[in-house]
């Protein structure tokens, strides 16, 4: 997780964020920035992380889908 205090925190905002990578190869990463907003973090921690999976699983499906042939 990137909070605002990171050296690498490069929103001009102050939301904390997750950066997902994924590597399709060695020379193709993608990356995500799943921001944090106050009102995710106001929710139960159950919930909460059944919402940055879903998130974090539908980027890995776009990706392999645009990577792999689908898009």
């Amino acid at each position: 997780m990137v909070l605002p205090e990171d050296p690498q925190f490069k929103l001009h905002k102050e939301v904390p964020y997750l950066l997902v990578r994924f590597e399709a190869s060695e020379n193709i990463t993608k990356e995500r920035k799943i921001e944090l907003f106050d009102y995710y973090l106001e929710r139960d921690m159950d919930e909460l992380l059944k919402l940055i999976t879903d998130m974090i699983e539908e980027f890995v499906a776009e990706s392999e889908s645009s990577e792999y042939g689908g898009g």
